[in-house]
């Protein structure tokens, strides 16, 4: 504003010296030309300077939406982590309760020699260190065979106390290895399956994750509420609530 304001006044004295050279009569062909000279330079001034503000307001603007990436990319890791340190204490406590049930093993008991064809027992010692061995398997990040040991553990021992933790964890592996499909329909069979079970709230936290992860925001918007409503106070209600601020 002020540098047109400036052109404007240089404008106009160029004018008044044109209207005062007219008027003494005395205006010549090099006065005309000085006065050319004089527009062109002011001309080519004012150019520079709009120039000049044009890269002002570029680099402003550049600067904005570089405030504005950078503050969403620290939200999406604020996010990131906060989902991150929800897991680790998760699996803390998934370690802890395996600790203390590994502890109250009885002591193990061969199957009667009477019948060598009979089923295993469901709550036998067996059936315990299948399911132990495929949740190792987890803690090691080894999803594929984790995936297969529970599916082995499942087939030996379908009225196993564990079973519905198995199914869980098969989501979970599937969730790890972004196969979001696969996942999905582990976690909605073990909630049908098992709606009572302990897992429950973080069962249907990842199967929301899942659907946003695949763009399914309306599934994954009702989802997130229904953890809302029905786990009030969990640390799945918490991230639920903080996920339902992102989709739009």
């Amino acid at each position: 504003m002020k540098h047109t304001t400036r052109f404007g006044a240089a404008i106009l004295v160029m004018a008044v010296l044109v209207t005062g050279l007219a008027g003494s009569g005395c205006v010549t062909k090099r006065d005309i030309e000085d006065l050319d000279v004089r527009l062109e330079r002011i001309e080519q001034q004012n150019l520079s300077t709009q120039r000049a503000v044009a890269r002002m307001d570029s680099l402003i603007t550049q600067s904005a939406e570089a405030d504005t990436r950078l503050r969403n990319e620290i939200s999406t890791s604020v996010d990131d982590l906060r989902e991150q340190l929800g897991s680790l204490l998760q699996n803390y406590n998934d370690l802890m309760r395996e600790i203390s049930r590994l502890r109250q093993k009885p002591t193990i008991q061969e199957p009667p020699t009477s019948s060598p064809g009979a089923q295993v027992e469901q709550n036998s010692a067996a059936c315990d260190q299948s399911y132990d061995d495929a949740f190792i398997l987890v803690r090691k990040g080894d999803y594929e065979k984790a995936i297969t040991g529970f599916r082995d553990y499942l087939a030996k021992c379908p009225r196993h106390q564990s079973v519905a933790n198995a199914y869980y964890w098969i989501g979970e592996c599937h969730y790890s290895l972004e196969r979001y499909q696969d996942a999905i329909t582990e976690f909605e069979g073990m909630l049908k399956n098992y709606p009572k079970t302990v897992n429950a709230g973080r069962a249907m936290y990842k199967l929301a994750r899942s659907r946003q992860e695949l763009g399914q925001k309306a599934e994954a918007k009702k989802v997130f509420q229904q953890i809302v409503d029905q786990f009030p106070n969990t640390l799945e209600a918490e991230q639920s609530k903080e996920r339902l601020k992102e989709i739009k």
